[in-house]
């Protein structure tokens, strides 16, 4: 526990877009469209930042940055590809910031969670 090894950041990357990849997989299977992918990239980015947060408490917030990094690339370069075809498209640049504020918020609720599990193992 503590401070985490300088390799898992590059765990942390391949679980990132390991994590982009199933994403499509599952929007593929199910057909979703409308504000559902974004709703499913930034759960996958909650939930998979909370835990790495919780085990490697040390980069809290921080860990929903390497963990979005995949869908933010992503819907930057959509948002990059409408700006060079002279289109100003908003909801891509949106969902690229929705998908990052969800994996931070899913590492500040792993580090509180990591403290109060510290915190109940220290009173007893």
């Amino acid at each position: 526990m503590g401070k985490a090894p300088r390799y898992l950041y590059v765990v942390m990357l391949g679980t990132a877009f390991l994590a982009l990849g199933l994403f499509f997989l599952t929007l593929l299977r199910f057909e979703m469209r409308g504000s559902y992918p974004v709703l499913l990239a930034s759960g996958v980015c909650y939930v998979l930042t909370a835990m790495f947060a919780f085990v490697w408490p040390g980069g809290s917030w921080r860990w929903g940055i390497w963990v979005s990094s995949g869908f933010w690339l992503f819907f930057g370069f959509v948002f990059i590809s409408f700006m060079i075809k002279g289109e100003f498209e908003a909801p891509p640049l949106i969902e690229a910031i929705l998908v990052a504020v969800f994996g931070c918020m899913g590492g500040i609720l792993g580090r509180r969670l990591f403290d109060r599990s510290r915190g109940s193992a220290a009173a007893r």
